[in-house]
């Protein structure tokens, strides 16, 4: 019996007795690290971070330019700009055609007048249909009244065909102000040589 009371005793003095604080956790320190860095690379360090900033801010400023211009460009119709490429190809070919066909009447054309498809018979005495023009620069060109061929300069048959007999009239346009002071010019130096020449 005295067993039994004694271990009775002892639960009833375990359970009356207040319970034993938990142990606590404890963490470790955290102890404060200072970094030493000089001016000069801290001076490099802010100008990265400054100019990485400034780069990202111009990439964004750009992006938001060209949505702003890309807003801008009016809505094209993929149809109509199908249609305005057809247009513009069936008119190519057109011009095409009718310079080929210019340039078959002018190979055709003899340059005479009356010998146009319109005119009834050619000239009788085989005049020339060309035209000779004064350009504003001084140089003469020819034209033929038929065909609308065009002579210059350079062209082969130039000579021959201007030197044909023709009652045609030539035409002029105006000088231009840098023709006129050289033809003075040369009109001045022949007076200077005329009065050389009377002096001698």
């Amino acid at each position: 019996m005295a067993t039994k009371k004694n271990s009775a005793s002892s639960i009833l003095a375990e359970q009356s007795a207040p319970p034993s604080a938990a142990p606590e956790k404890t963490s470790p320190l955290v102890e404060d690290k200072q970094v030493t860095i000089t001016s000069s690379a801290l001076q490099e360090l802010l100008a990265s971070v400054i100019s990485k900033t400034q780069e990202q801010a111009s990439l964004q400023t750009k992006a938001l330019v060209d949505a702003i211009l890309e807003s801008r460009k009016p809505y094209v119709d993929p149809k109509r700009a199908e249609n305005e490429k057809r247009w513009r190809e069936s008119m190519r070919r057109q011009r095409l055609k009718l310079d080929a066909s210019l340039k078959a009447d002018q190979n055709r054309c003899e340059h005479i007048m009356g010998s146009n498809a319109l005119s009834e018979y050619p000239d009788l005495h085989r005049r020339s249909s060309i035209l000779k023009h004064a350009l504003d620069t001084g140089e003469v060109i020819g034209m033929c009244t038929n065909c609308g061929r065009v002579w210059w300069p350079d062209d082969p048959d130039y000579f021959s065909q201007l030197k044909r007999h023709t009652t045609n009239k030539m035409s002029q346009a105006g000088q231009r102000f840098s023709v006129i002071a050289k033809r003075q010019l040369q009109k001045l130096q022949e007076k200077e040589r005329e009065k050389e020449a009377q002096k001698k």
